[in-house]
């Protein structure tokens, strides 16, 4: 950021006129003293030329070069002493405020320095230093006198508004701006006294909300004072400790409902309560104690949600839902035995009822020795699923009255004509009979009749128990 004067301009901008400043004081003084380095050089030159008799001595022609030599040395000494308060000066009058403070003295230190121009033009060097040095003496006084003042009466104003006499600290400020009407600090100070009224209101406020316990009024009147007065260092404070402790005090509270929550068994209520309590301090050890509590409140509770589902659909007998929630149930507490083992029960009856219901969906099949031996021994195996069921008892009943039927022999009267041979496929032949009764095991059959010259009849017979006697005809009645 760029250096200001007090007058508000840059000091870069003050260098470089001062620079110009002595390049034109150097001009003119190189002048002066060039002309008196050739009149010293002239009067040298004259009586080295000159035919006076007699002639200088060597001893005393270099007297006169050493006189010579000391006058350019001292006129030297004195153009950079009146560069140097020239560029004092400068400076002084260049600060506007300053320059209207101490006008007088300016004037007279102005003048001071012409006369030494013009004593220096003259060659009336007697003195001079050291009037120079006072002059430039002055100049720097000026300044400290100016800073001075304006920072003593800007600090008088400061301890007048700690004190919080606003009135005193009022007129000293405005003697400040007076003296430097750009004196930022006086302006904004100014700025404070003119609002404290309404900061005295807003503190009362606090007070009378903090004897109260309540934080939010508390926060609300200091946040009004630093919105409104951003330097009242006191406010600031205040409110960062308020709300500092008005964090521990809501964190503490959403501990408290989340214990709560879980002491009552409330999942939910406790969830919302705790993912607040993370959001206020996510750094907070308590927060990782908390999220096991809840989590195994919530495992609990969704555990005994499942096996009451589970308890209603096994006595429903609704094993196809029980599947379904047995799984899920196992997917998400993997390590629940009792869910496991109920989800390989169900899968068990619901394949155990597929394959009660192929049997008896074509029971025909039973007539088949090995598919019969199969049906026996399958319902063996699912005797201990039966408990548990009742659909599938009664089905594996259906499947067992279905075994034995087939189980037991049928008689069979079959009529013919005493001509055709008579015959049951894969069981034996009958021969050529009017009449004859025969047993079968339940099952279907095909009886065939043959005889020469005549077309072979087939006839597919369901031989099932029946209360009245089953009775097949069957003979052969179209030549060929």
């Amino acid at each position: 950021m760029e250096k200001m004067t007090p007058n508000g301009s840059s000091l870069d901008s003050t260098l470089n006129a001062v620079k110009h400043q002595q390049q034109q004081k150097w001009k003119v003084l190189g002048g002066v003293a060039l002309v008196g380095m050739l009149l010293v050089i002239g009067v040298y030159f004259s009586i080295e030329s000159s035919e006076v008799t007699p002639k200088l001595t060597p001893n005393e022609l270099s007297q006169v070069q050493q006189a010579s030599e000391v006058t350019q040395a001292k006129r030297q000494q004195l153009q950079e002493k009146l560069l140097a308060l020239q560029n004092a000066l400068d400076t002084v009058q260049a600060d506007e405020a300053m320059s209207k403070w101490a006008a007088k003295r300016i004037d007279s230190v102005s003048a001071g320095l012409q006369g030494a121009y013009a004593n220096y033009a003259q060659g009336q060097f007697a003195g001079l230093s050291d009037k120079l040095e006072a002059l430039l003496d002055d100049v720097q006084q000026i300044a400290k006198d100016y800073q001075s003042t304006l920072e003593s009466t800007y600090q008088a104003g400061v301890i007048a508004f700690k004190k919080m006499e606003y009135d005193a600290a009022k007129g000293l400020l405005e003697q400040v701006l007076q003296i430097n009407p750009s004196y930022v600090d006086a302006e904004n100070l100014l700025t404070r006294i003119a609002i404290q009224g309404d900061v005295a209101k807003w503190f009362e406020q606090f007070k009378a909300a903090k004897a109260k316990g309540d934080f939010q009024t508390q926060i609300r009147a200091l946040e009004q004072i630093v919105s409104a007065d951003a330097q009242n260092h006191e406010a600031h404070e205040l409110l960062a400790q308020i709300k500092q402790q008005s964090a521990i005090n809501h964190f503490e509270r959403l501990v408290e409902q989340v214990l709560e929550a879980i002491k009552n068994q409330q999942v939910e209520e406790a969830k919302n309560a705790l993912r607040k309590a993370q959001q206020a301090e996510p750094q907070n050890p308590i927060i990782a104690t908390l999220k096991t509590q809840v989590q195994t409140l919530s495992d609990n509770q969704q555990t005994q949600q499942f096996s009451e589902q589970l308890k209603l659909f096994q006595q429903s007998d609704e094993w196809e839902t029980v599947a379904l929630i047995a799984n899920k149930a196992t997917a998400q507490f993997p390590d629940n035995v009792n869910f496991a083992q109920l989800s390989q029960t169900a899968e068990e009856i619901l394949r155990a009822d597929k394959k009660l219901a192929s049997y008896l969906s074509r029971p025909e099949r039973l007539s088949d020795v090995g598919i019969k031996t199969k049906a026996t021994e399958f319902l063996k195996s699912i005797e201990p699923l039966l408990l548990q069921s009742p659909k599938l008892s009664t089905r594996a009943d259906l499947l067992s009255r279905e075994v034995e039927s087939y189980s037991l022999k049928i008689n069979v009267i079959v009529h013919s004509d005493n001509r055709s041979t008579l015959k049951v496929l894969g069981v034996g032949v009958i021969g050529e009979v009017n009449n004859k009764q025969i047993e079968l095991k339940p099952g279907r059959y095909r009886f065939e009749a043959s005889r020469k010259g005549y077309k072979t009849e087939i006839l597919e017979v369901d031989v099932q128990q029946t209360i009245k006697p089953l009775e097949v005809t069957l003979m052969c009645k179209e030549k060929v």
